[in-house]
């Protein structure tokens, strides 16, 4: 009963390929970039962007946050080709404001040969979350300040985490 299960198997595998190469089709395509080691204590984020010819993800400080009045940033912009290889990290460099201390991103994307944050801060005294829209070029230079979006009075701590 064993062996008659294995050949079963077998041979149920031998016809798929068959047809498969009858077919033309090949049974797997896999190619893989090297491996790329993250530096230590990195936080890379959840929120990729992509173009026609790159892969790119947010890396976050160690707070998971962009944080401005800060010596170096610690955010960077990690940039892969189509098959995964990395092949540069690009250090924001963010501007001292004066009512904007930390950012949390949200959404990141390419647009018109810049990237575009959204993200979000609360204000713990005021009880207010505000939404910002932060444009850099592929060096990493912010492109004028962060746009103001709106916020949202009378927040908790708690409903702005979820």
């Amino acid at each position: 009963m064993k062996k008659t299960g294995i050949i079963l198997f077998f041979l149920t595998y031998f016809f798929l390929a068959l047809i498969c190469n009858l077919s033309g089709q090949q049974l797997y395509d896999c190619t893989i970039g090297e491996g790329y080691k993250l530096p230590s204590r990195s936080n890379i984020s959840r929120l990729f962007a992509y173009d026609e010819n790159f892969y790119y993800s947010l890396r976050l400080n160690k707070k998971g946050s962009l944080t401005y009045n800060a010596k170096g940033s610690g955010v960077y912009v990690e940039k892969f080709d189509k098959n995964l290889n990395h092949l540069i990290s690009t250090e924001i460099n963010l501007p001292q404001l004066n009512n904007i201390r930390k950012l949390i991103p949200k959404q990141f994307f390419v647009a018109n040969n810049n990237f575009v944050i959204f993200a979000n801060q609360y204000d713990i005294n005021n009880k207010t979350a505000q939404s910002f829209i932060l444009s850099f070029d592929e060096n990493g230079e912010i492109t004028g300040k962060p746009e103001f979006l709106g916020e949202i009075i009378d927040v908790s701590k708690k409903d702005f985490d979820e």
